[in-house]
């Protein structure tokens, strides 16, 4: 079993399997915004901004209640450690990482709160968003903000739920 996990951390199966090397590199910053639970601000990876609209009136750097938005950002960002691991992103003088913190300390957030991060996103020329959540209810509000931030350009990244192989496509993922 290690044998195998390490195979496919060596042979970077998740850059493969969204066919990355396909991908046409451009110049300047990239801009990620991690819509979640907010960045823990000492872990291993430089943060651009953070930003908390749970409590807006609180500061927010550095606050994860629950360490999934910090871990998300982790595998994103993650600078080359000695052991060689760093993040998805790669190149990380190229990539500037944005908490965004939607979700509260249960993780979870209102539809108007998810809507709330992605227009923060818009306005911010941010170029790719992951939304690391999911709800099974449809809503047209979050549905016209994805379609919105497709419409800027916006890559967005969401996951599709934690129910297994049987199981539907969780919004936002879920929307065309």
């Amino acid at each position: 079993l290690d044998e195998a996990i390490q195979s496919v951390v060596d042979d970077h199966w998740n850059i493969k399997a969204i066919h990355a090397e396909d991908a046409h590199g451009g110049s300047g910053q990239i801009k990620v915004a991690v819509l979640d639970s907010g960045a823990d601000i000492m872990a291993k990876y430089p943060m651009a901004g953070f930003v908390n609209l749970v409590n807006p009136e609180e500061n927010s750097n550095g606050e994860d209640c629950t360490g999934h938005g910090t871990s998300v950002c982790s595998i994103i960002g993650q600078d080359s450690d000695e052991e060689g691991t760093r993040g998805v992103a790669g190149d990380e003088e190229n990539v500037e990482l944005y908490s965004v913190k939607v979700l509260d300390a249960y993780n979870q957030g209102p539809v108007s709160r998810i809507a709330e991060g992605i227009q923060w996103c818009i306005d911010h020329d941010i170029d790719i968003i992951n939304m690391s959540f999911g709800t099974d209810s449809y809503s047209a509000c979050l549905e016209d903000m994805v379609q919105k931030a497709a419409n800027a350009g916006i890559l967005m990244v969401a996951s599709v739920g934690n129910g297994g192989e049987n199981s539907k496509v969780e919004y936002p993922a879920a929307f065309s």
